[in-house]
């Protein structure tokens, strides 16, 4: 009985291992997803103002839907949050990532 109650753990255990590690995974592709989209529809901000692409430092998890996805160029730092149909838009100096100001752009007509 014994074993039969440790085998049972360890396929809990593997199947919420493996759970976990796709929706990293999921997460990962939704913000790459996010990031060349911002880089097709914002081109001017890469070509003319030398934006690029950094990497989402804020350790958050991303939840659902949601995407994330910064940029940088001169002193400003943009992160773009979306899900659940909406886009917000953090701004911050570049020297101070956390100091955001946060633009909510909307969604779906609410």
């Amino acid at each position: 009985m014994r074993s039969l109650f440790v085998v049972f753990v360890i396929t809990v255990v593997a199947g919420i291992g493996y759970r976990v590690l796709s929706a990293l995974q999921a997460a990962r592709r939704l913000d790459a997803r996010l990031a060349i989209e911002i880089r097709d529809k914002l081109s001017f901000l890469f070509a003319e103002y030398g934006f690029h692409i950094v990497p989402n430092e804020d350790g958050l998890p991303n939840s659902m839907d949601a995407a994330k996805a910064t940029i940088e160029g001169g002193n400003v730092r943009l992160r773009f949050l979306t899900g659940r149909g909406d886009l917000t838009v953090d701004v911050s100096p570049r020297y101070a990532p956390t100091d955001l100001a946060r633009t909510f752009l909307g969604g779906d007509g609410d």
